[in-house]
């Protein structure tokens, strides 16, 4: 029987009673948005993410092709659909030419999900390798600006990677990459990943001491997507030349 019951004053659920000789303390509706509210915000401050990340919906995009319309629908179903994806490990390969939407829509996604109230982590990988390589620069603390990632990397609900290709890796910077994708791979969690390169492309820039296990594990837990039209970015008209 409970006994000594208090109620939250915001949402009116108990947050205290006693059941017989034991206290109980549970979480009311406010505790668990607000816990919600504090992950996502952690997540969103290690994001390193393109300019246009938190203006980027579903409904503002505006297609080119009727692929195009069908990849938007499946991106949508995704995202409706997330905690199957997020159950069975379920990332997407979005993979064309530049200007073609695929950054748009992978924000559109972690958007979406996040507005349902899942974590997300978000990359520029150029940004990413930058940022560590200037903590190991000017390292203060006793924990690597790396590490921190990594155990976000491990934790957040999705992680969206994007622009994979663009950076010329050295020996260290595709380390880098390895153990960022591996540890990704190892907590069985969701992966999108952009990228401008093509299959043969990505082998070849990902290759890995001979081997191209890096891209094994990204073939593993991803579906493809491959954006095959026509960039919509347009170049500005001016008469500053004349």
């Amino acid at each position: 029987m409970r006994t000594n019951i208090e109620n939250c004053k915001v949402c009116g659920e108990p947050i205290f009673y006693k059941e017989g000789i034991y206290d109980v303390y549970p979480d009311c509706s406010c505790m668990i948005k607000e816990r919600i509210r504090l992950k996502i915000s952690k997540y969103k401050k290690l994001s390193i993410i393109d300019r246009d990340f938190g203006s980027n919906v579903f409904g503002k995009a505006q297609t080119v092709c009727s692929k195009e319309n069908d990849f938007i629908e499946k991106f949508k179903k995704y995202s409706e659909r997330f905690k199957k994806a997020l159950e069975s490990n379920i990332g997407i390969l979005m993979s064309g030419l530049p200007g073609t939407g695929k950054t748009f829509y992978a924000n559109c996604i972690a958007n979406e999900i996040q507005s349902k109230g899942y974590t997300v982590l978000s990359f520029n990988l150029s940004g990413y390798l930058r940022k560590i390589q200037e903590d190991y620069s000017n390292k203060r603390d006793f924990v690597s600006e790396e590490e921190k990632l990594l155990q976000a990397v491990k934790e957040v609900d999705l992680l969206v990677i994007d622009d994979l290709g663009s950076e010329k890796l050295s020996d260290w910077g595709m380390e880098k990459v390895y153990n960022l994708i591996d540890e990704r791979y190892k907590a069985n969690k969701p992966i999108i990943i952009t990228t401008n390169l093509d299959k043969d492309g990505l082998e070849e820039h990902l290759m890995l001491n001979g081997s191209d296990k890096l891209l094994d594990r990204i073939r593993a837990i991803t579906t493809p997507f491959i954006f095959d039209w026509d960039s919509r970015r347009k170049r500005k008209e001016t008469d500053i030349w004349d």
